[in-house]
C-alpha cells in the first residue's frame, strides 16, 4: 500500500456492458491514490470495454505502487474473461499462488 492513500471498496454492478463503461471509469478515477478493492460477486454480465477499463486500471495502480484487486469474481465474470482469452491476473484477480503467499 502507498503512504497517504486511502482505501476504497466498490461492489461492481450486475451488468457491466459497454453502457456501464463510462460510470465504471468515473468511479475508479475518483480513487487514483487509494487502494481499490472491487467486489465482483454480483456480476452477471461483463463486456469488453469494462474489462479494458479494469485491465488498464490494474496496470496503472500497479505502476504507482498501489493495490488494485478484484475479489470474489462470479462465475459469469470468470467465464467472460476466459472467453475473451484474458488472464484474470491482468485485471486484479489473485491467482491461487498469490492468495497462498506465492508469486
Amino acid at each position: 500500500m502507498s503512504e497517504g492513500g486511502g482505501y476504497c471498496q466498490i461492489t461492481l454492478d450486475a451488468k457491466l456492458a459497454s453502457r456501464a463503461a463510462p460510470e465504471l471509469y468515473e468511479r475508479l478515477s475518483g480513487h487514483k491514490d487509494d487502494t481499490v478493492v472491487l467486489d465482483a460477486s454480483k456480476v452477471e454480465q461483463v463486456g469488453v470495454l469494462c474489462l479494458q477499463i479494469l485491465a488498464s486500471a490494474h496496470k496503472s495502480w500497479s505502476e504507482r505502487g498501489l493495490e488494485f484487486e478484484v475479489v470474489d469474481p462470479s462465475a459469469a465474470f470468470r467465464e467472460s474473461t476466459e472467453t475473451l482469452g484474458l488472464d484474470l491476473s491482468l485485471i486484479g484477480v489473485a491467482t491461487m499462488g498469490e492468495v497462498q503467499g506465492g508469486a
